[in-house]
């Protein structure tokens, strides 16, 4: 009996998180704070999973949110907002990495020609 409850209330939270993504798209800026408090917590411990790095995950949550936000004229309601808004995270966790790594090839690449050149 109480994991039909657990459901129902899972239930509600999916139906309650399609209502506000739907008028978060139609203008409503207290919709789109509400997505952001109701979800932040779970895309924090979702993206420590991802990276350890906390500042890390702050930022990409934050990347994910602004972009949400910039693009909701383009934007359709998720199926399901929370598994949507995780998808996006570990996207652009990945994008963010990528982007890391290139700065430090490059970087490792400058120093050597820098260091071959003073040889």
């Amino acid at each position: 009996m109480r994991q039909a409850n657990l459901s129902n209330n899972s239930m509600f939270t999916q139906d309650e998180s399609y209502i506000k993504w739907k008028l978060f798209l139609e203008g409503d800026d207290q919709a789109y704070i509400w997505i952001y408090t109701h979800y932040i917590q779970v895309l924090y411990n979702y993206g420590l999973q991802i990276t350890p790095d906390s500042e890390i995950v702050k930022d990409c949550i934050q990347d994910v949110f602004v972009k949400i936000y910039k693009a909701k004229k383009k934007l359709t309601v998720p199926q399901n907002p929370k598994v949507y808004l995780m998808i996006a995270l570990k996207i652009t966790s990945i994008i963010l990495s990528i982007k890391n790594d290139c700065k430090k090839t490059m970087l490792s690449v400058y120093t050597k020609q820098k260091s071959k050149a003073y040889c």
